[in-house]
């Protein structure tokens, strides 16, 4: 992908601290997300690359220290996908079915986030630990392309996929409860990664 390429080649690419379990955001790689809604629809994506994540603003902080509550807004202008979906089910009354290489855009996304947590101790100091969080997502406009539809029967993909496009907001409407609780799980497990490494004394000196 162009974009993908464009970005990259800026020299953006964050690449994270391995040695401490701190993801790279460029691209974010989220290895694999299953969203199913009832038993009229599953999707699956592996190795989904996700650009564009270290582009972010934080619009509001709001930290409990007491209660170790978090509050924060953030702004992703751009993001661009790149992975493989499986896909079985209807969305917007549409069948879709298939799987292959997914690309994408997204464009003007706001998310809320709480974050929730507790001190645990270990090694005779005071650790957080983070126990729930919560997403709320907003996305201004996208598009998605999902290759060999219906086992690489051209017209019939091509149809399914202007259809979605066309009605995106309905498309990510029906799929943003099942995504906001998969990218919760995803986000606590990585935050929770990050901080196992310091102290709270570190992480929040006085």
């Amino acid at each position: 992908m162009n974009d993908t390429r464009r970005i990259t080649d800026k020299g953006d690419k964050v690449k994270g601290i391995p040695e401490m379990n701190v993801p790279p955001l460029e691209p974010l790689l989220i290895k694999q997300l299953v969203a199913a809604q009832g038993q009229g629809l599953k999707v699956t994506t592996e190795d989904l690359k996700v650009y564009g994540c270290s582009n972010f603003t934080i619009k509001k902080l709001v930290a409990n220290l007491k209660e170790n509550k978090f509050f924060f807004t953030l702004d992703l202008p751009h993001l661009i996908l790149d992975g493989r979906y499986v896909v079985d089910g209807r969305v917007i009354l549409i069948p879709v079915k298939g799987n292959g290489p997914l690309s994408g855009d997204i464009y003007k996304t706001k998310a809320n986030v709480t974050l929730e947590g507790e001190l645990i101790k270990k090694h005779g100091e005071d650790y957080i630990h983070y126990t729930d969080l919560n997403i709320r997502f907003k996305v201004g406009s996208g598009r998605l392309k999902l290759d060999n539809l219906f086992n690489g029967e051209r017209v019939l993909g091509e149809i399914i996929n202007t259809a979605i496009n066309l009605n995106f907001d309905q498309f990510i409407a029906e799929l943003r409860p099942i995504i906001e609780s998969v990218l919760g799980k995803f986000m606590l497990e990585s935050a929770n990664k990050i901080v196992e490494n310091f102290p709270y004394r570190v992480l929040f000196p006085e």
